[in-house]
């Protein structure tokens, strides 16, 4: 299934994310593909958010991995902009989180061909109104994540 949005201001975008976080139940996984500022890090804080984590979230560009625990859910937040090989994605504790923890990546695209079949797969593009983000939900917790929040009347469909 596939979606887009279009939104005005980071706070549109935030608040969408937000909505997410509130009804995810610890085992997602987040692909987040787009261009150096095209809103990947600004999404994830409002999946934070909505998770009811209290921490300070910021892009691990440098780390590879920020881990979020001060909440009911833990987020893992990954950044593979400078992955040399998708194989490093283990040595990062990658599978070792899956299933135990919301997962968001940055620039997934670099590792996608060992990563798992079930994921909600988001792309930010810069428009001249905002961001347009396109979505791609594939596998079961993906689909169960739209679902909770569609019987809840919460907008998953683009605009």
């Amino acid at each position: 299934m596939n979606d887009s949005f279009l939104f005005t201001t980071e706070k549109e975008m935030r608040n969408w994310s937000y909505q997410l976080g509130r009804y995810c139940q610890g085992k997602e996984l987040f692909l987040l593909a787009g261009d150096l500022g095209a809103g990947k890090t600004t999404f994830t804080k409002g999946l934070a958010k909505g998770l009811g984590l209290k921490d300070l979230v910021t892009s691990p560009t440098f780390t590879y991995l920020n881990i979020y625990n001060e909440g009911p859910l833990r987020l893992c937040h990954y950044d593979l902009y400078r992955l040399h090989s998708p194989d490093d994605l283990e040595a990062l504790g990658f599978f070792d989180y899956l299933g135990e923890a919301v997962i968001a990546i940055e620039w997934a695209e670099k590792a996608k061909k060992i990563l798992p079949d079930d994921f909600m797969e988001i792309s930010f593009l810069f428009h001249s109104r905002g961001r347009k983000i396109t979505v791609h939900y594939q596998g079961p917790l993906s689909k169960a994540l739209i679902s909770r929040m569609e019987k809840q009347n919460i907008e998953t469909t683009g605009h």
